[in-house]
């Protein structure tokens, strides 16, 4: 987890709130693919993006890595993109949130294990 503050800096990170800390945790709890969710994995908070969430595979010395930026996006973003989501863009939604979380989560699954 990158807090970016001290010595923990990534350029364009900002600080988690501690509710977004509480919905990142429940996340990694109840997460379907959990087992699979088991190589070097980050969590990056970004204050803005084009996206609501970003995973960025790599390899560092033979080990399969996971980066998950988490933008101010994911609060509004829905798990659908549909015509009945556009007015629930209007407000932040932890739901929203953690279904950002769990997205990236998948991808991560499917990198550490893609059989």
């Amino acid at each position: 987890m990158i807090s970016c503050q001290g010595i923990e800096i990534v350029e364009n990170c900002t600080q988690w709130t501690s509710q977004e800390l509480e919905l990142l945790y429940e996340t990694l709890g109840d997460h379907i693919l959990q087992e699979f969710i088991d190589g070097q994995i980050m969590f990056v908070r970004a204050e803005r993006g084009r996206w609501a969430g970003l995973e960025r595979s790599g390899i560092e010395d033979g080990v399969r890595t996971s980066q998950i930026w988490i933008s101010d996006a994911a609060w509004r973003s829905p798990p659908a993109a549909s015509l009945f989501d556009i007015f629930d863009r209007l407000v932040k939604k932890p739901a929203f949130f953690q279904g950002t979380i769990a997205h990236e989560l998948t991808h991560s699954a499917v990198w550490f294990h893609p059989e």
